[in-house]
C-alpha cells in the first residue's frame, strides 16, 4: 500500500494494495489508518480504488488525520482487487 506525493508536478500515485474483507463494513468505515508518512491538509476524494469481482468499484477518502476512509458499504467475502492510479493533487491542498 502507499501514496506517493509529488506536490511540485502536482500529481500523486494511489495503490491501497488488494484484500478480502472478513466482515462487512459501513459507509465511512476508517479502514487503513498510517502510522507514519505525509498527510494532507484537507480531507482528498481518491476516487476509484478498487474493484470488486470485476463487477462493481470502492470508493475511498484520504483524511486529513492519514486515515483511509472507505466512501461504500461492503460484505464480508468482498475481494478487493486494486486499481492503481495517477491523479492530480485537488487545489489548495498541501503536506506535512
Amino acid at each position: 500500500m502507499q501514496i506517493l506525493v509529488f506536490p511540485h508536478a502536482g500529481w500523486m500515485y494511489v495503490s491501497l494494495g488488494s484484500c478480502k474483507c472478513n466482515v462487512g463494513l459501513n459507509n465511512g468505515f476508517p479502514w487503513i489508518n498510517w502510522v507514519s508518512g505525509v498527510k494532507p491538509s484537507k480531507d482528498i476524494y481518491l476516487n476509484v480504488t478498487h474493484s470488486v469481482s470485476g463487477n462493481y468499484s470502492k470508493h475511498c477518502t484520504w483524511r486529513k488525520d492519514g486515515g483511509i476512509t472507505l466512501v461504500d458499504d461492503a460484505a464480508a467475502g468482498d475481494v478487493f482487487q486494486i486499481i492503481p492510479r495517477l491523479m492530480p493533487i485537488p487545489d489548495g491542498v498541501t503536506f506535512g
